[in-house]
């Protein structure tokens, strides 16, 4: 491939403006937290803005470097200047096509295209500045009338749309709010936020002496400690309905002949399919809120969605929330060659409790005894902790549980978080039989099953836990057998 192909194609011009502002809002959070530390002088953000104008510079690089050719089977890419990269992918292989557009991409009328294979390497294709025109020639050469966004022999009505009352209730029930603290928390200890904790104290010891003076009393002071954690946990929720409507604003999956399609996005507007046939695990979750208002989200897995670290953005959530009343109905179109309504669900190894019950005693031992290297005597009350210790053993024993059948294998982990974990035995590729020494003194075993690269690290590995050895034996065979 050479620049003097008639095929070949440069991104829009104005797609330096992205290049450019993408490698700005990589350097600015660094010198913001510099000013914020007081680290930082007028020399430093000279610095810092060399850096800026250098990596402004890099993107107009990559830009002028960058070109992509489209003929009747393949796309490919061509980029880099010292080191030369090339990327080639037929359109028979595409088995997700996402289209991405922030805001700054919808003021410049492009958008961010996303042409995943199921290599299970993340992007194979990535445009980041094509008009929407574009968009819809690529469409149409991938996929013909069943391509993303075109034309369908069967209108049917969205299997899912969520309107905002029921994106905050998926923000009260979820997590998101503390995910983002614990980020923030460990971003700032890594960039030296940790050495200003005394400043923060000798800040705030004025409001405690004034706390002090007040003789609260031990009632007051618990009231007090109440509401500050009540308001914190407010502060909490509040973020992560923000989050929630901020992510999910519009959803709306539908089913196009041979794939399901997502739409949602505040303030980054994201289309993306996924075909039935890639999806290689169906994930469940809910969590003790989740069923407490009768919902549960529903998330799928593919072969495209192994590179997460890559900070990928595909169809990942075909229901971020749904009722539990519509949830068989949405599984069952979305992959109907499994038998949801006929689970058999079977026990785990009956001696998996005393398995469970030594190696989490084992653990609390090894803590204890550092406990009272550190504490004394006084870390002696930890063993208060042994009954909830015990307890939390047999209820992971007992309600764990385990399915497979010619058409499916699941696993369903129980407890106060519940996860349920499915996949097709035909697109099972190879299993491997686990045994560790305790559990070969046990008289178990464990069976990992790989769907598309998942023993490699990739999708979830869905694991069929401490079964006796030989039925562990026994559903290997059959599920190979099935595959």
């Amino acid at each position: 491939m050479t620049s003097s192909d008639p095929l070949e194609r440069r991104l829009h011009p104005a797609s330096l403006v992205l290049f450019s502002f993408s490698a700005i809002t990589q350097l600015l959070p660094l010198v913001v937290l510099g000013l914020l530390s007081g680290k930082a002088d007028f020399e430093e953000i000279g610095f810092w803005s060399l850096i800026a104008v250098a990596a402004v510079a890099m993107g107009s690089i990559n830009y002028f470097c960058f070109r992509y050719r489209i003929d009747g089977e393949h796309i490919s890419t061509r980029s880099g200047l010292l080191f030369r990269k090339q990327r080639q992918l037929r359109f028979a292989q595409v088995q997700n096509l996402s289209v991405v557009r922030s805001p700054l991409h919808r003021l410049l009328n492009l958008a961010l295209v996303r042409v995943e294979s199921g290599s299970g390497v993340g992007d194979d294709v990535r445009l980041d500045g094509v008009t929407l025109k574009q968009v819809d020639e690529l469409r149409e050469l991938i996929g013909g009338k069943q391509a993303l966004g075109a034309e369908v022999t069967e209108a049917s009505a969205p299997l899912l749309r969520l309107s905002v009352p029921e994106l905050i209730r998926l923000g009260l029930i979820s997590n998101r709010g503390m995910l983002v603290v614990a980020a923030l928390f460990g971003f700032m200890m890594q960039n030296g936020w940790g050495n200003r904790s005394r400043e923060v104290f000798s800040t705030a010891e004025p409001l405690l002496l004034q706390l002090k003076d007040a003789h609260l009393g031990w009632v007051g002071s618990v009231l007090l400690a109440l509401a500050a954690f009540l308001l914190a946990l407010i502060a909490l929720r509040m973020l992560s309905v923000a989050m929630s409507i901020v992510q999910f604003y519009g959803f709306e999956l539908s089913a196009r002949h041979d794939r399901v399609i997502a739409n949602y996005g505040l303030l980054t507007k994201i289309q993306a399919a996924l075909k039935y046939e890639r999806i290689q695990q169906v994930l469940i979750d809910e969590t003790l809120l989740h069923r407490a208002f009768a919902q549960s989200s529903v998330r799928a897995r593919s072969a495209a969605l192994q590179a997460v670290n890559e900070g990928v953005q595909q169809l990942s959530w075909l229901a971020p929330v749904i009722p539990k009343a519509r949830l068989e109905e949405l599984l069952k179109r979305v992959q109907p060659d499994i038998e949801w309504d006929a689970f058999n669900w079977q026990p785990i190894g009956s001696n998996a409790l005393g398995l469970v019950l030594l190696v989490r005693g084992c653990l609390f031992s090894i803590v204890l005894a550092l406990a009272c290297v550190f504490l004394g005597v006084q870390a002696l009350w930890l063993l208060a902790v042994l009954p909830l210790l015990g307890w939390s053993a047999w209820v992971y024993v007992k309600r764990t549980r385990i399915h497979v059948s010619a058409s499916s294998v699941a696993v369903f982990h129980g407890g106060f978080n519940q996860l349920t974990i499915v996949s097709r035995t035909p697109r099972i590729q190879a299993l491997r039989l686990r045994q560790s020494p305790l559990e070969r003194q046990f008289g178990l075993a464990s069976v990992d099953i790989d769907v598309a690269g998942s023993l490699a690290g990739g999708t979830q590995q869905l694991t069929l836990p401490l079964l006796e050895t030989e039925r562990a034996r026994e559903l290997a065979a059959r599920l190979l057998d099935g595959a």
